[in-house]
């Protein structure tokens, strides 16, 4: 808590100044008779001298210079009075450049971009501006531009891929505090990182060290984990989701959640963690640790692609196949081969009712239609795979076969 010394008398002023963390962090004890509080034309009130800073750069440490002068017990009240106002006037949050992708960038976009405008008592943002990638030429929807272009957010975009970010990074003035990063698709470069004062977080859906990488939440579906969760991570240099823990939450994965529906989860999860670190940054950077102390096994989450939604039916047993549906249906789609025809599966029946079922007799790959459930059956490694709809280049015959 902040202090005033004068003689021997010490007034408590922390009840007048702003609550957040984020300037608590940078207020030192003022014990001195000359200390910081503002900047224009001296003012003389109740025998005190005040003067404000020249420069005032948006750092909650800048503070404004107050002279004490001849001050009596009559004008402690005033004095408590005008320092808690200055510094109400003068306080500053972070300043936090935002790099972000994709639907999963979102909520912790908006998380950052709300805390702007909230009240002093939990505002721990001053200012945010956004990094994106160049726009692809068959791009026709970008979230995240579309969400800057209403909230009137500045958004620079950064250099292409292999391409130096000299320029880039000179462009950024003043300097800002923290870098944010979620779901960005490209590695930030050290110069980059070298920028913030206070360095990156990122804020990655899975507990690291397992599937450090660019899909986990897809890696998390396809192995059908029952456990996941959120990390806020700090931005490594050179290695991609090496940085030490700030915080970890877990949560359980239901067995029926398709992809967009673990994404939801951990993208609001994630938003509301990166505020929670923000405002005791001092206690998590504390607590902070390496990977390498975590009981996790680390692994990869490597890019999905569309060559890997291709169902390999004799490798594959009916969990394995409705978890690649799980991870792929509402978004790449499911495909397998009829006839040398690609063939996407648009519906499943429910996978556990013909799991041990073995009455039909086909080589895997190999399907017949069902006469009572008008569901085709498809035979896997170990037992029969219902598909319900699908998309075929030619109406289906009584008996296929899919490879």
């Amino acid at each position: 808590m902040p202090y005033l010394k004068e003689a021997n008398s010490i007034q408590r002023i922390s009840g007048l100044l702003p609550a957040s963390p984020c300037y608590q962090k940078h207020l030192p004890v003022l014990n001195r008779k000359k200390f910081t509080v503002g900047h224009h034309r001296p003012q003389h009130q109740h025998g005190l001298t005040l003067v404000e800073p020249a420069n005032i750069s948006g750092r909650a440490d800048v503070l404004a210079e107050v002279i004490w002068s001849e001050a009596t017990a009559s004008s402690k009240q005033f004095l408590t009075f005008v320092i808690g106002r200055t510094m109400q006037r003068l306080y500053r949050g972070y300043r936090v450049l935002y790099f972000g992708s994709d639907a999963f960038s979102l909520p912790t976009l908006h998380a950052l971009v709300q805390n702007v405008s909230s009240q002093h008592s939990t505002r721990i943002i001053d200012h945010v501006e956004v990094v994106c990638l160049p726009p692809k030429r068959r791009e026709t929807k970008d979230t995240i531009r579309q969400y800057c272009r209403s909230n009137h957010i500045h958004v620079h975009e950064c250099p292409p891929k292999n391409s130096p970010w000299d320029d880039f990074v000179a462009s950024l003035v003043p300097r800002f505090d923290l870098g944010v990063v979620a779901s960005f698709g490209q590695i930030i470069p050290d110069m980059m990182l070298n920028h913030f004062c206070m360095g990156a977080l990122n804020v990655h859906p899975s507990l690291v060290p397992m599937y450090r990488g660019a899909a986990p939440l897809h890696h998390t579906i396809l192995n059908g984990d029952k456990q996941s969760g959120v990390s806020i991570i700090e931005v490594s240099k050179r290695k991609v989701d090496r940085g030490r823990v700030l915080l970890q939450r877990q949560f359980e994965v239901q067995s029926d959640w398709m992809l967009e529906d673990l994404r939801n989860l951990t993208s609001n999860l994630g938003a509301q963690m990166i505020l929670d670190v923000l405002a005791d940054w001092n206690t998590y950077v504390s607590r902070a640790c390496h990977q390498s102390e975590l009981p996790l096994t680390p692994c990869h989450a490597s890019k999905r692609f569309k060559k890997h939604t291709f169902v390999d039916w004799g490798f594959l047993n009916p969990r394995q196949v409705y978890n690649m549906y799980r991870c792929y249906g509402n978004n790449m789609g499911l495909h397998t081969w009829l006839n040398e025809n690609e063939l996407k599966i648009t519906g499943i029946g429910n996978p556990d009712e013909y799991a041990d079922d073995y009455t039909v007799h086909l080589h895997p790959g190999s399907a017949k239609l069902s006469a009572d459930t008008r569901q085709l059956l498809v035979q896997c490694k170990d037992g029969l795979f219902p598909i319900t709809q699908a998309r075929v280049p030619l109406k289906a015959p009584d008996f296929l076969t899919l490879r």
